[in-house]
């Protein structure tokens, strides 16, 4: 193939992953490529087992030979999503088409030393490859899903607040050299941000924002169809807006962060402190935030407040079209929510007509974020 029929194989993959089934005619009309053109890249992409044809459709006009459809081979390439929790890591497979094949976790201590956890990483990974009997020349890569800060370029995990041995640890070098196929960084935020705007709420919608929720507070941002990190890629840090009146401590060191307000721990701390009671659990205090208690309501109101401060400043920064909710908002319960949306709108201009969401993505979501993360460098590159 010629170089510059090369160039055109990512944007000819791209439109028959996007519109599958479509014929090459269609895709002629969508891109202006000549039809030749198509037809060689196409030959080339199904001889590599990444494009199929499915059936034919009668042509427009119904004069002429029926056009032949290409779909995407599920089988084609798999991507390996794999997310580090303080107390496991969880891995899943897709495949082509976007649908999980396989997935597996192990257990972890949150201060073990970082080269112990690159290789329970290794032998996860490794273990779920011969549990779903994939051949490894088909896997394309692992998408890194990490709890920190990273330098993406580098593919360091460069420090983590709740993980005191994790860093500056080499995650791309160590974990290429192991497995044998490619690997990208990426942070939790970012990885369920993508996760729902390929795969959940925020599909085919461009400008949103996911709003993570409970150890930690934190937004993911998708503008104009991008995932947006900032120059360290630690863009949405909304856990650590700090509200100088606030003395609360945070475990990053500072003081009045939103998450040491209105975080889940938080929220259950304060309430301990207040009742001088040890046996109280989130869901304890949303019920007795729904029945009026004193206590339950002082603290749920706050924490309402601040969060739809910090939430509507973010819309009123960015202009989404969407704002994804972590489901861990369900915890807090229906009169938690309707006061937390309310306070939100209380605060933005006229005229944003931003929408809301609960996120339908389960607990897969870094993990599928960081399988998508994969998937897009694979069309970007379209070999």
């Amino acid at each position: 193939m010629g170089k510059r029929n090369k160039y055109y194989k990512a944007p000819i993959l791209n439109l028959v992953y996007e519109r599958q089934p479509i014929s090459r005619i269609g895709i002629g009309r969508i891109t202006g490529i000549r039809l030749a053109t198509i037809t060689e890249v196409v030959r080339e992409l199904i001889a590599k087992g990444l494009v199929r044809e499915k059936g034919k459709k009668e042509r427009r006009k119904g004069a002429g030979r029926k056009e032949a459809l290409l779909e995407i081979v599920q089988e084609g390439r798999f991507f390996i999503g794999c997310e580090l929790l303080p107390s496991k890591i969880d891995c899943l497979i897709l495949n082509f088409k976007g649908k999980i094949v396989g997935k597996k976790s192990a257990e972890i201590r949150y201060n073990e030393d970082s080269l112990s956890i690159l290789s329970d990483i290794t032998s996860l990974v490794l273990s779920l490859i011969k549990e779903t009997k994939i051949p490894k020349t088909r896997i394309y890569g692992l998408g890194f899903v990490d709890p920190g800060i990273i330098d993406v370029e580098k593919g360091i995990a460069v420090f983590s607040s709740i993980m005191p041995n994790w860093r500056d640890v080499p995650v791309k070098k160590y974990l290429e050299k192991k497995l044998g196929f490619s690997v990208f960084l990426i942070n939790t935020s970012q990885a369920k941000v993508l996760a729902e705007h390929l795969f959940g709420r925020g599909k085919g919608i461009n400008n949103l924002i996911f709003v993570e929720y409970g150890e930690g507070i934190s937004c993911g941002i998708i503008s104009e169809g991008k995932v947006i990190g900032g120059y360290t890629e630690i863009a949405g840090e909304m856990g650590h807006f700090t509200f100088p009146e606030r003395r609360e401590k945070c475990r990053c060191g500072k003081k009045g962060c939103l998450e040491a307000i209105a975080g889940i721990p938080a929220i259950e701390k304060k309430v301990r402190q207040l009742r001088k009671e040890k046996d109280i659990s989130i869901e304890g205090i949303v019920s007795a935030f729904e029945k009026g208690d004193p206590v339950a309501c002082k603290i749920m109101d706050e924490a309402s407040s601040f969060l739809s401060i910090a939430v509507a400043n973010v819309i009123k920064l960015l202009n989404p079209e969407l704002v994804v909710l972590d489901r861990n908002f369900l915890r807090l319960g229906e009169k938690f929510l309707s006061i937390f949306l309310s306070g939100i709108r209380s605060h933005l201009l006229y005229g944003e007509a931003v929408r809301f969401d609960i996120s339908n993505i389960g607990n897969d979501q870094a993990s599928l974020g960081g399988a998508a993360l994969t998937l897009q460098h694979f069309l970007k590159q379209g070999v």
